[in-house]
């Protein structure tokens, strides 16, 4: 009989905001010119979760500048449903269920949690 001790493998749930501007991204409204992308990876380790999010980012068309706070925060898979209702209730709908969050994170897979876009007071002075 397999093991299923470990669901997920060995990969963990990191969460990271990546910084980016927007590169040849064209969903990005144009009032902003910068954002912070929401971003979940699993991976082994924090290290091998950056390199996946900024890679996605980037495939995304976005250019990344860097990680807000400079680290990824492990989330426990088990505590998923509980961190997305207390965290994003308002993303219920759009982020994975607890029952899928699993074979995400068994798969390898990075998600996005929602762009949260500002504009720069360097850029203002820049356009001025």
């Amino acid at each position: 009989m397999p093991d299923i001790s470990n669901l997920t493998g060995t990969n963990n749930l990191y969460l990271m905001g990546l910084k980016v501007t927007r590169g040849t991204a064209s969903d990005m409204p144009e009032h902003f010119s910068h954002a912070v992308a929401i971003t979940f990876a699993a991976a082994p380790d924090p290290e091998a979760a950056l390199r996946k999010a900024v890679g996605e980012v980037t495939l995304e068309g976005y250019v990344f500048q860097e990680v807000e706070e400079g680290r990824a925060i492990q989330i426990p898979v088990e505590n998923w449903g509980p961190y997305v209702e207390s965290s994003w209730p308002e993303l219920t709908d759009q982020l994975p269920s607890p029952d899928q969050i699993t074979d995400i994170v068994a798969k390898g897979q990075v998600f996005f949690g929602g762009f949260l876009g500002y504009a720069s007071e360097n850029a203002k002075h820049a356009s001025n």
